[in-house]
């Protein structure tokens, strides 16, 4: 999409160089004027772009890696699950380099504005090797300046400065622009009642394992909602997060398990999940409003015109209603 923001000098000067490469990484940190440097040269040399900033996404939902030809319609995603790339790096890798192969060129990625610190260098570290870009397009200086030593290994590299013209937005705001985002992704959305067990359930033991439900009741002194047995670790859904250290460690004993994995049963409430088809291709995301550990049914929201393709489930590690707001970050694994 062409922003209508002003398009600094420097960055149309830039357009040689950038019309030279095949696939353009750009890194920069959070209200920099990425999107609108990415917008500007695809506007100029056409092609594809891939927006993996997933808590601010412009094309697809957040949450999602997006792949889109126009600028505006997403064609094809990758779920994510989370709005912070922190404990996700792996999504982030596979999802980036998945659209990579299904983009045309040229390719401008525009990513999120994690960029201070060594997990930061990380992740665009492991970004640069996974993909190969032809070109690094560094919008601002400072710890940005460490990737100039991709030179050295044929990987042009370009610093242009940071849009004057972005305005900055606060934590508030960025939430407020989610929501929005959620809302008008979910605007034609339905809720149904969904069989687990007829599906696959990634990203998560819960559904592959061997009930065990009954025999930890026995062994815990606390509400037990569903526990599952695969290979030496057990999961145990209830409804804290904890119990007692002598109590974990007798039922690893007893069990003869390694790993003893507490989730709370609320985590499961308005958590937001990946669909996929029977073909492992990103249908879209929905939001699992309940789920039924007994009969292992779930009521999901989800868009209309992908209810009769979902094959399998990924679950998500945030919480959001159906309404687009975010109940909290939580962790499933």
């Amino acid at each position: 999409m062409v922003t209508k923001l002003e398009v600094p000098g420097h960055w149309r000067k830039a357009l040689d160089k950038v019309n030279q490469a095949k696939i353009s990484l750009v890194i920069g940190e959070t209200d920099s004027g990425k999107s609108t440097l990415v917008s500007f040269f695809h506007n100029k040399l056409g092609g594809s772009i891939i927006d993996s900033d997933i808590g601010q996404s412009d094309i697809g939902p957040p949450t999602t890696i997006a792949l889109s030809t126009d600028g505006e319609e997403m064609l094809d995603g990758y779920f994510v699950g989370s709005i912070t790339p922190s404990r996700h790096f792996c999504e982030m890798l596979i999802g980036t380099k998945r659209m990579v192969e299904r983009a045309s060129t040229p390719i401008f990625i525009d990513t999120t504005g994690m960029v201070h610190g060594s997990a930061a260098r990380a992740l665009k570290t492991r970004k640069i090797e996974s993909i190969e870009p032809d070109l690094l397009i560094l919008l601002g200086d400072g710890e940005l300046d460490y990737y100039y030593t991709y030179k050295r290994v044929g990987i042009d590299v370009i610093g242009l400065p940071k849009s004057k013209n972005v305005k900055k937005r606060s934590r508030t705001e960025r939430r407020k622009a989610r929501k929005k985002a959620f809302q008008e992704y979910f605007a034609d959305s339905e809720q149904r009642r969904i069989d687990l067990e007829r599906l696959g359930l990634e990203r998560t033991i819960l559904g592959s394992g061997e009930n065990i439900s009954e025999e930890i009741s026995e062994l815990v002194d606390v509400k037990v909602y569903r526990a599952e047995r695969l290979g030496d670790t057990i999961l145990f859904i209830s409804d804290r997060s904890r119990i007692r250290p002598t109590t974990y460690k007798d039922v690893k004993r007893r069990m003869g398990v390694e790993k003893f994995d507490i989730l709370k049963a609320s985590d499961f409430e308005n958590l937001l999940v990946g669909l996929v088809s029977r073909k492992n291709d990103f249908l879209g995301i929905g939001i699992m409003e309940d789920l039924d550990f007994d009969s292992f049914q779930a009521t999901i929201f989800l868009p209309r015109n992908v209810v009769k393709c979902v094959a399998s489930i990924q679950l998500g590690s945030i919480r959001v209603n159906r309404y687009g707001e975010e109940l909290g970050l939580i962790s499933l694994r």
